[in-house]
């Protein structure tokens, strides 16, 4: 993987595994089955990758990810005052499970 600048285009790739780390090398596998991921109220990432190897190395996916504090922790604290067992729902399915 080559950087490559492009005018007025901020992104960055991220990865859970360097992509030059050498074959072979052990690293701590993880499965973390979320679509949301707030770090220290100041960095978010939110979209549909999983936070896992496969959605950051493999899968096609698309996220959102910013270092607005401003956002990010009131975002958290909106999302830690929920009772326990309550979800949020975004969206209606859009293939509504059968009988």
């Amino acid at each position: 993987m080559v950087a490559k600048e492009v005018p007025g285009l901020k992104i960055h790739v991220c990865s859970l595994v360097a992509f030059d780390s050498p074959a072979g090398k052990p690293w701590m596998p993880v499965y973390i089955h979320s679509k949301l991921m707030i770090v220290d109220d100041v960095y978010t990432t939110h979209g549909s990758a999983n936070i896992n190897t496969r959605s950051m190395m493999v899968d096609s996916e698309l996220n959102i990810c910013h270092e607005h504090p401003e956002f990010s922790q009131p975002l958290r604290r909106r999302l830690w005052d929920l009772p326990p067992g309550v979800r949020i729902v975004v969206a209606s399915p859009v293939f509504p499970k059968k009988a």
